[in-house]
C-alpha cells in the first residue's frame, strides 16, 4: 500500500469520529484511603478489607493505603479532605452515622461536600443484655418505660445514637443513654453490670453470643437476619414499632470535586470488590453483614433521604 494511500486512510478515519478513545482515569500513584477512626474498628476494617481485596485479586495496578484519621467522630478526616478539592487519588471509607453526625453535631464540613462514591455493605444493630437479665425484649421495653434503664452505645450524634432516640420516641421509653468510646467499651460495662443494655453490630459482640453470656434481644432491621444465631431474634417492627428501624451503612466518598472520570473509575472498581468471593465470605459473611451495593449516583440520592429523614430526630431531641 503506498504512502498516500496510508495518509488517506488516516485522515478519513479521524474525519469519521474513529480515532481511539483517550484513556478512562487510572491512578498514577499511591490512593490514600482515609479512615475517620481509629485501627480496629468497623470502618478500618472495611477500608482494610477493601484495599486487601484490590491487592489479593489484582483489581487495580495502584497500591491503595490506609491511613487512620479519628477525632471529633469523624469531624478531623472530613476537615482534612475538605483541604483536598480535586483529589482523585484519596477516597474515605465511612460509616453513614458519621455523615449523620456531620449534620446533627453541625461540622463545618458536612457530607454534602464530599463526593459520594458507592455504597459497599450494610451493618445491622442489635439491642443486648446479658444472659438472664430479660426475658425478651418486651420485658426490657417495659422497664425501661421507668426511666431507670441504662443504655450503653459508642459516641452521639451518630446512628448508635439515632437507634436509641428511634427506640424512646416510638416505643415510649425513656431509657438512659450512656456514652462510650467504642463497643469494646460498651461491652465491657455491660459484663460488668454498669449499664442494662447495649447497642452492637453484630461483629462486635457475635463471640459473646456464641458463649451463651449476651443474648440480642432486637434488631432495629426491617426484617430478621439469618444465620443460626439471629434467625429468631425478633425485629422492633415485629414488636410493633416500625419506626424503630436504624443501621449502619458502610459508603465510601472521595473529596469535594472529584474528577467525573475518576469518580466512574472507583464506582466500577468497587463494585468489582463486592463481587468478589473473598469479599462474600470473608468480608459479609464473617461479620455477619448484609449484602448492598449502590453506585454513585445512587448513593447520593441514599444520603439525601437518610440525612432528610434523620437528622430532624436529633433536631427534636435538641441538638
Amino acid at each position: 500500500m503506498s504512502s498516500s494511500v496510508v495518509r488517506f486512510l488516516t485522515v478519513a478515519v479521524a474525519a469519521m469520529g474513529l480515532s481511539a478513545p483517550a484513556l478512562a482515569f487510572e491512578p498514577s500513584r499511591n490512593v490514600d484511603m482515609i479512615v475517620p477512626a481509629s485501627a480496629g474498628g468497623g470502618t478500618d476494617l472495611n477500608a482494610r478489607t477493601i484495599a486487601d481485596v484490590i491487592k489479593s485479586d489484582n483489581l487495580a495496578t495502584a497500591n491503595f493505603q490506609v491511613i487512620n484519621k479519628p477525632g471529633g467522630s469523624g469531624a478531623v478526616a472530613f476537615s482534612y479532605a475538605a483541604t483536598k478539592p480535586g483529589d482523585d487519588h484519596m477516597l474515605m471509607p465511612i460509616a453513614i452515622g458519621q455523615i449523620i453526625s456531620s449534620y446533627a453535631l453541625k461540622w463545618d464540613v458536612k457530607g454534602k461536600d464530599m463526593t459520594p462514591i458507592a455504597t459497599v455493605a450494610n451493618d445491622e444493630f442489635f439491642l443486648a443484655a446479658v444472659k438472664g437479665r430479660f426475658k425478651d425484649a418486651k420485658e426490657v421495653v417495659e422497664a425501661a418505660k421507668s426511666g431507670k434503664i441504662t443504655f450503653g452505645s459508642s459516641q452521639k450524634g451518630n446512628s448508635d445514637h439515632l437507634a436509641y432516640l428511634l427506640l424512646n420516641k416510638h416505643a415510649d421509653t425513656k431509657f438512659r443513654y450512656v456514652q462510650f468510646g467504642g463497643s469494646g467499651e460498651v461491652m465491657s460495662a455491660l459484663l460488668g453490670g454498669h449499664v442494662d443494655v447495649g447497642l452492637f453490630n453484630p461483629s462486635e459482640f457475635i463471640g459473646q453470643v456464641r458463649a451463651g453470656t449476651v443474648v440480642p434481644l432486637a434488631s432495629f432491621s426491617t426484617k430478621r437476619m439469618q444465620g443460626d444465631l439471629w434467625k429468631d431474634v425478633p425485629t422492633f417492627t415485629e414488636l410493633g414499632y416500625p419506626g424503630v428501624v436504624a443501621a449502619e451503612t458502610r459508603v465510601v466518598l472521595g473529596p469535594p470535586k472529584m474528577d467525573k472520570d475518576a469518580v466512574a473509575y472507583y464506582e466500577g472498581l468497587l463494585r468489582r470488590v463486592t463481587e468478589t468471593e473473598r469479599w462474600k465470605t470473608d468480608y459479609i459473611a464473617r461479620n455477619n453483614l448484609s449484602p448492598m451495593f449502590l453506585d454513585s449516583k445512587e448513593t447520593a440520592e441514599f444520603l439525601s433521604e437518610v440525612i432528610d429523614r434523620r437528622v430532624p430526630i436529633f433536631k427534636e431531641a435538641g441538638f
